[in-house]
This record gives C-alpha cells, structure tokens and sequence, in this order.
C-alpha cells in the first residue's frame, strides 16, 4: 500500500511517461538483487530476452518519448518505489512465504490493504460524494465481492510463481498485464489499437515464448 502511495505521489512531481519508463526498474532492481544476495544466474539470451521485452512493452504502451524530461523529486520517487517494489518480493519470497504459504499470504495481503485504502477514502471525504442507497450499497458490496476474490486468486498466484521461479522472470511475466488490458480495451471498450502496439505485442509474446521454450530446454 505504501509503495502504491509513493507512486501515486510521484506523478505529481513527474510525468506520465516519466512513470510508465521508470516504474518498470522493479525488473532491473530484481536482478540485480537477486544476483548479489541468492546468486541467481542469467544468460546472454536471457537477458536479450528480456531487452526485447522491455522494448516491446514500451510500443504497447504508445508512449512520447519526446516529453521524457528528468524531474528529479517525481522521478527519485519512482526510482525508490521501485527499488521497494523488488525488496517488498524478496522479502515476502524468503520470509513470509516458508512461514504460512502462499494461500494464507494472499488473504493476509488483501486484509492489510482494505484498511488502509478505507482509511484514504476516509481523509479524502470521498465517502460523502457516494448516494448511499439500498441499489448502490448492493452494487458496491456485489462489485467489492468480485475484486476481492479476483485480487486473493492474483495474489495466490503471485506468491505460487515466486516460489517455483527466480525474482526476475516473475517480474517480466507481469509485464503481460501490459498487452492483455490493451487488447480488452479494444475488444470491449472499442478503443483504437495503433499498428505499433500491435507490434509491440506481438514483440512482447514471441520474445516471452521464445524464453519460456529456451529455459525449459536448458532444464
């Protein structure tokens, strides 16, 4: 929750595109961690792979790379957020998953956040802009039901793939929520994809496809 805080901070002092480039130095910062302190071990390819990935989800993201201008507070801030964001998964990797698993630490995770988030609401006095009437208060309970359970299943899954696999290929699988909300704002929201996207993505999938194959053949 804080590390969210922090990014959400940031953008006041920065960019758009200044966060959607810096916000992903979670992957470089895995990395390197995961080297110095567990002595994980990446190859040539590998770390092409995930170059090619990284540039294809920058097409994805049909970003300006001409109003990318360093802002030092903002851009320090995502640097940090980052840097949290990659410690936060070793920690969680190393301590809290060999304690109660990754079943327990999805439900712990989500009831540490719902206090915090009501709590935000709360300061901000957003709570008084809600109508609060029987239909809204079984819409937002309906709508709360579904995000929660949908949020255990994606942290469950989270914490599983950080047990089986090294920090940093865990890291760029996610970058795959990049693509798939492209694709659904498309699909469902009719919202234009540009030929660049969609060579981003396709960038993004082959290159992730090609690593997956090759890591299961160096097995």
């Amino acid at each position: 929750f804080g590390i969210n805080l922090l990014l959400l901070f940031a953008l006041k002092f920065t960019t758009a595109t200044n966060a959607a480039i810096l916000s992903r130095g979670d992957i470089l910062f895995s990395i390197v961690i995961g080297h110095i302190m567990f002595k994980e071990k990446m190859s040539v390819f590998e770390v092409v792979c995930i170059i090619v990935v990284l540039f294809g989800a920058l097409q994805v993201m049909d970003l300006d790379f001409h109003r990318f201008e360093f802002k030092f507070y903002g851009d320090l801030m995502l640097i940090i957020a980052s840097l949290l964001l990659a410690v936060n998964a070793f920690i969680i990797r190393e301590k809290l998953l060999p304690s109660i698993g990754p079943e327990y630490a999805g439900y712990f995770n989500l009831a540490v956040q719902i206090p915090f988030f009501l709590g935000a609401v709360l300061l901000r006095g957003q709570w008084t802009e809600i109508n609060i009437d029987y239909s809204t208060v079984k819409t937002i309970s309906i709508a709360a039901s579904v995000i929660a359970a949908a949020q255990i299943i994606m942290m469950i899954s989270y914490y599983q793939s950080l047990r089986l696999l090294q920090m940093w290929l865990v890291r760029i699988f996610l970058l795959t929520i990049v693509p798939v909300t492209v694709i659904s704002s498309y699909i469902l929201l009719r919202e234009s994809l540009k030929a660049s996207q969609a060579v981003g993505i396709f960038t993004m999938l082959t290159s992730l496809a090609v690593l997956v194959r090759y890591r299961r053949e160096k097995r």
